[in-house]
């Protein structure tokens, strides 16, 4: 706000209103200005004559006076009751005063009107002992009006009524507002000699000198006030920020310099009344006391909320100019690390000074350098003149600024020295007084505390900035919890575990079922009590449903115990969950498949015995009979628990088969019109077969096993109502996204069956557990839960992948995928042709085999084919048997798993005394591809019981027609 008008002007029209008008005081103030309206109390403000205010701030108060009082001339009433009332300040009546009459005081207006008016001068032309011709010259670039005349021409006109003489008459010749350069007033009073006036004239002083003793009593209070708030404004900061303390300590030695500044404006009162004629000079040495105070108190106040340094040195060292009337002022800072002290900034100084000054520094170490020591000593140094002084004249800041005087002041806070402060007067007749000093001084504290104020604020935010970036960023999942167990701060990691943007102001019971609030409830607990606790539960997500979390809650106590609340940390761990989940299943399958191993191998003894003899007996049978029938009815019965031997042994051992290139859309057709016979006619089968479909590298009985399996179950599923049971066979190409959304399937090409049914359909528990071994919905009878679950491996064991999807009374449908088999160098084979003619020999053979039945029945079945067999049940007979006459056997069977010697290891023995003998491998669990090589060098065959008569007469011929080829 520019400064025109000292508030003397406004307070006259205030006391105006608050006598004729108190109901219109808050229409005075309307629409004065921004600045106005913006202070607290502008009452206060423009009636305080130490305030100053603009022009138009005066113009637009004249013009609110007008239509309020509906008096376009009340703004002359107004001047006239300022004067003809004693409506001066008390610095003007005691002026006024002391020049004794009108025409003294009216050679002193210029002086008068300077202290309180800057939008024009006065030039008295003439004065008489009771006249004067007066000239107001108005500056031009000043925004004025006529109502500013007519104030002057009231002023003037009750200037007399102060020594108590009647109003002047008051005639305007010539007018600046008509076009004339100047106002000009022609006054006239009365004057006649009394003693009674003269009289007056010595005592009315000094009741005048009373009344202003008075109101300089009120300001000094209201000052004294002020001086209150700024300290409790200190105070508050301190208790806000504990790391501000020293620098609040700093405040209050500021606010004991206040003190004392006070006092001597209290000395200077009492001077006032002891010595009248040093009043001028006291009021003078106190109004720039309070301008200092005022630039200390407007700086300590906007520094508070400058944290960029160039920007604070920038503010501060402007104001230091202005109010301290300094013609430059710098700033060094010190570099505690190299020791250096560097120019940082400055004002008052040319853009060329600048840039000599941007990397100028002064080393700590240089004690002859002044700078230097002020700095090491913590102690301001004042020059008086610096051409009189001991300072070197060679110095570059002498030779760059010649200062006339200047002060050097140490920039401290917490008794450590950050730098120093520089401020200079350049004119010849110029000088730094004390005061000066102790005004620089202060206000270097004042950036000291500024600063370091900054660094501090600087470093709050960037660690503000890295705990929110921790925060923010973290992996785990994070609530802030009040006493209350409500949410007052969240994560964004917990928002995406729990599925919730909006968890602030939410209660934490929420996100949890009834029975995890029950767990929680127990940590709160002990959380109350100081501890903290992890624990596992699970918490309700919105799109994830319960997940499992591992829970860590911390809690906050206050110094005195009191629980405020807790800090809880939650990690995910639904998938280490599903990992341990999946390692279970599978340690579970693991056990199953050992045992399932032990019990088929002692199964397919029994079993093969069982068969043997059964196929033995339908040899003695007529074909029409009814015997035979019944015999080759248990024969089928004896071959399907055959196969679901080799099923358990698919599951629990698997094996790598035989694969060779083959195209599944002759098999799915092959399997359905095997199917066909066996569904009730209640099911619909429909096949949408794509014949072109791309070969694959399999076995073809396992897939005819997958699709009967596969079918079977849709065909149970479907048995009460019936149904339609749908098979399609087609090639696909998955792409990434297309692959992701298969368990095990990469990217690329592959041929895809689908069987689809209607029938009853899975929930979500069933199908967590369709592929495990000997799970079945069926009733006991109906089923072994063995077919889904080979179907699962099988599908593995051939690199493909397989999909479930099922809902209660809306079906299933599986998808089953194979790679693409791509090879110009294998033909694509279909299913081997079984043998039906049985081949015979004459050739002598050593069977043995530590199941008695099963030796016995074999030996009967290879008789029956020709060959001489010579049969033990103990291989360590067998092998004694053979050491005795090595050349007497064309070919050795053995069971692999008998006590003392193994079948490996027989055929072992047998190759060291006699390599060319053919030997075959029995056994109902054993891969040939794990049979160690040298051990088996000499093995040509290995059969899996229950091995069938037709099968054994052709690999005993096949093998003894073989020349000498072993599995390895």
């Amino acid at each position: 706000m520019e400064k025109h008008h000292s508030c003397l002007t406004t307070r006259a029209v205030i006391e105006f209103f608050q006598e004729n008008y108190p109901e219109e005081m808050v229409r005075l103030f309307e629409g004065l200005g921004s600045e106005i309206d913006a202070l607290p109390d502008p009452l206060e403000f423009l009636t305080e004559v130490n305030n100053w205010v603009s022009s138009d701030v005066v113009l637009r108060m004249f013009e609110n006076a007008k239509k309020i009082s509906g008096d376009d001339d009340v703004v002359y009433k107004i001047g006239y009751e300022s004067a003809a009332r004693k409506k001066f300040s008390y610095i003007q009546r005691i002026l006024l005063f002391a020049y004794k009459n009108p025409r003294r005081s009216l050679k002193r207006a210029q002086a008068i009107n300077d202290k309180f008016n800057r939008t024009k001068s006065v030039e008295v032309v003439q004065t008489t002992r009771d006249s004067a011709v007066i000239r107001l010259h108005w500056f031009k670039n000043i925004p004025t009006s006529r109502d500013f005349c007519r104030f002057n021409q009231g002023i003037y006109r009750g200037f007399p009524t102060v020594w108590n003489l009647p109003p002047a008459q008051v005639i305007e010749t010539k007018c600046f507002f008509d076009g004339d350069e100047y106002c000009e007033y022609h006054t006239k009073w009365e004057m006649k000699f009394s003693w009674r006036k003269k009289l007056a004239e010595i005592f009315i002083p000094w009741q005048a000198l009373r009344f202003s003793i008075e109101e300089m009593e009120q300001d000094k209070e209201k000052l004294r006030q002020n001086l209150d708030e700024v300290h409790n404004l200190y105070i508050q900061l301190q208790e806000k920020n504990l790391e501000l303390e020293q620098k609040n300590i700093k405040l209050r030695e500021n606010s004991e310099l206040l003190r004392q500044s006070l006092q001597e404006v209290n000395n200077l009162n009492i001077q006032l009344q002891e010595a009248n004629l040093k009043l001028g000079e006291r009021n003078i040495q106190l109004k720039e006391k309070i301008n200092q105070l005022e630039c200390l108190q407007e700086t300590g106040t906007t520094i508070l909320s400058i944290i960029n340094p160039e920007e604070l040195f920038q503010v501060t060292l402007r104001m230091l100019v202005n109010f301290g009337q300094l013609d430059r002022a710098g700033i060094f800072l010190l570099d505690e690390k190299s020791q250096f002290l560097h120019f940082a900034y400055a004002v008052g100084v040319g853009e060329q000074m600048l840039q000599k000054l941007k990397n100028y520094q002064i080393p700590l170490y240089k004690v002859d350098n002044l700078i230097a020591r002020v700095a090491m000593t913590g102690q301001s140094v004042l020059v008086d003149d610096v051409a009189q002084s001991k300072l070197n004249p060679n110095n570059p800041i002498l030779q760059l600024f010649r200062p006339k005087t200047f002060i050097a002041a140490p920039l401290t806070v917490r008794s450590k020295v950050k730098g120093v402060l520089l401020a200079d007067r350049v004119a010849s007749d110029s000088k730094i007084t004390a005061s000066d000093k102790d005004f620089v001084v202060s206000f270097a504290n004042q950036i000291a505390i500024a600063l370091d104020n900054a660094n501090l604020f600087r470093q709050i935010e960037l660690s503000e900035r890295r705990y929110r970036e921790v925060w923010e960023n973290a992996l785990v999942g994070i609530w802030m919890l009040d006493e209350l167990g409500i949410i007052r701060s969240v994560n964004q990691r917990m928002q995406e575990i729990c599925g919730y943007a909006d968890q602030t102001g939410r209660h934490m019971y929420d996100f949890f079922d009834p029975d995890n609030q029950k767990q929680l409830q127990h940590i709160i607990t002990q959380n109350r009590e100081g501890r903290a606790i992890q624990e596992e539960l699970e918490i309700t997500s919105r799109n994830r449903g319960q997940v499992a979390v591992l829970m860590s809650s911390v809690p906050n106590i206050d110094e005195n115990g009191l629980y405020l609340g807790s800090d809880i940390m939650f990690i995910d761990i639904s998938e280490k969950r599903s990992m341990e989940k999946q390692l279970h299943q599978a340690q579970k399958m693991e056990a199953i498949g050992t045992l399932a191993g032990g019990i088929a191998h002692d199964f397919n003894n029994v079993l093969m015995a069982v068969m043997a003899y059964t196929e033995d007996a339908m040899q003695d049978v007529p074909d029409d009979s009814v015997l035979r029938y019944k015999l080759g009815r248990a024969l089928q019965s004896g071959r399907r628990a055959a196969d679901l031997v080799k099923q358990i042994l698919t599951f629990s051992r698997p094996q790598k088969h035989e694969r060779q290139p083959i195209r599944l859309s002759p098999i799915v057709t092959e399997s359905l019109k095997m199917l066909r016979a066996t569904l009730p006619s209640t099911i619909i089968i429909q096949q949408e077969v794509d014949h072109n479909t791309d070969a694959i590298l399999g076995d073809a009985t396992q897939m005819h096993q997958v699709l009967l399996n596969l079918c079977t179950n849709s065909a149970h599923a479907m048995r009460d109502k019936g149904g339609i049971l749908k098979i399609a066979l087609k090639n696909t190409h998955l792409d990434e996204a297309a692959a992701a959304k298969w368990q095990n399937a990469a990217a690329g090409s592959y041929v895809q069956l689908t069987v689809k049914d209607n029938g009853v359909g899975m929930d979500r528990q069933i199908q967590e557990r369709i592929f495990e071994p000997f799970y079945t919905t069926k009733k006991p009878g109906e089923g072994t839960g063995m077919g889904l679950s080979v179907v699962h491996g099988i599908v593995k064991a051939h690199g493909g992948d397989i999909s479930l999807e099922s809902s209660p009374g809306q079906g299933t449908t599986f998808r089953l995928l194979f790679p693409v088999y791509i090879s110009s160098e294998r033909e694509v084979t279909a299913e081997p042709v079984e043998v039906t003619k049985i081949p015979r020999g004459r050739e002598r053979i050593l069977f043995v085999d530590d199941e008695t039945t099963l030796m016995e029945i074999v030996k009967l079945m290879l008789e029956r084919l020709g060959y001489e067999v010579v049969a033990k049940s103990s291989s360590l007979e067998a092998l004694e048997t053979f050491k005795s006459q090595p050349d007497a056997f064309d070919l050795i069977i053995a069971d692999q798993t008998m006590p003392h010697i193994t079948g490996v290891a027989l055929a072992h023995e047998i190759n060291r005394i006699r390599p060319d003998l053919p030997f075959i491998l029995c056994t109902g669990m054993i891969d040939s591809s794990k049979l160690e090589p040298e051990k088996a060098a000499s093995i040509r065959q290995v059969l899996t019981k229950p091995v069938s008569l037709n099968e054994l007469a052709r690999v005993v011929r096949h093998t003894l027609d073989t020349k000498s080829v072993s599995l390895h």
